[in-house]
C-alpha cells in the first residue's frame, strides 16, 4: 500500500518549521534588541533580550556585564549579584585581574550593602600585590555598616582589614569600639592591646580610654587618668 503523505507543513526527515512561538536563537537579533531597548530607557525588555542570549550561553561574560547593572536598577539584587560574579569570575580566569575589580568595583555602586562585594575586591588587589588598595577598599566598605543590625558586617570587614594592617589605630579602634557594643570585650582587648608600646599624648589617651572602656577596672581608669594627665 502507499505510504501516507506526510501531513501539510511538515518537513522532510520529520521536522516541523519554526513557528512566531519557537523562533530560532539569534544571538545578534537579541543583542541588538537590548542595545536599543536599553538606550531608550526600556530595561524590562533589555533584561529579557540579555536573558535569551544568557540562557544559551551561561557563562558570557560581556553580557553578564550588560546584564547585572540593568538588573540591580530593577532591584533584582540576588540576580544582579549573581551576573556581576559570573562577569567578574570570567575575566579572572582569562588573566584580566583589573577588569574583574572593575566589575566588582561597579557592583559596589549597586549593592553596596553587600559585604562580599567588598571583599572579593579586596582579595583581587591583594593578588595584584596592592595591600593599601585592598584594605582602602575594606575600610570603604565599612562605612557602609553603620546600624546596629549590620554590626557583624563591620566587625567582618574590619577584622579583615587588621589581618593586612595590625598596626592602624584608627581601624583598630574601631573595630574595638564595635566588639565592645556586641559584648565581645575580650577580642577587643586582644585587638589594642598590642598597640600600647610606643604610643605617646593624644593616640594614647585615646587608646587608654578604649581599654577602659572594654575593661572597666580600677588599673584601667588609673592608666587612662594617668595618660590624660601626663599623655605617658
Amino acid at each position: 500500500s502507499r505510504a501516507a503523505a506526510p501531513k501539510a507543513g511538515r518537513l522532510a526527515g520529520g521536522m516541523w518549521p519554526f513557528t512566531k512561538k519557537d523562533k530560532p536563537y539569534l544571538r545578534s537579533s537579541s543583542m541588538a534588541a537590548a542595545a536599543k531597548a536599553r538606550a531608550s530607557g526600556d530595561f524590562k525588555k533589555a533584561i529579557a533580550e540579555y536573558q535569551k542570549v544568557i540562557e544559551q550561553e551561561p557563562d558570557n561574560t560581556d553580557v553578564h556585564g550588560k546584564l547585572a547593572p540593568l538588573l540591580a536598577q530593577a532591584q533584582q539584587y540576588k540576580q544582579a549579584w549573581k551576573s556581576f560574579e559570573i562577569c567578574a569570575d570570567g575575566f579572572k580566569k582569562k588573566g584580566f585581574v583589573d577588569k574583574a575589580i572593575s566589575v566588582y568595583a561597579q557592583a559596589s555602586d549597586f549593592l553596596p550593602g553587600l559585604p562580599d562585594v567588598w571583599e572579593r575586591m579586596a582579595a583581587l588587589h591583594l593578588e595584584r600585590l596592592r595591600k593599601p588598595d585592598a584594605v582602602k577598599v575594606l575600610l570603604k566598605g565599612r562605612t557602609y555598616f553603620k546600624t546596629r543590625e549590620y554590626r557583624p558586617d563591620a566587625i567582618r570587614l574590619l577584622s579583615r582589614a587588621r589581618e593586612l594592617e595590625p598596626n592602624n589605630l584608627e581601624m583598630c579602634l574601631d573595630l574595638a569600639s564595635l566588639l565592645r557594643l556586641s559584648g565581645r570585650r575580650a577580642e577587643g582587648l586582644a585587638v589594642l592591646t598590642p598597640l600600647l608600646p610606643g604610643q605617646r599624648g593624644k593616640q594614647l589617651r585615646r587608646l587608654r580610654g578604649s581599654l577602659w572602656r572594654l575593661q572597666p577596672t580600677p588599673a584601667r581608669l588609673w592608666h587612662y587618668l594617668r595618660a590624660l594627665l601626663l599623655g605617658r
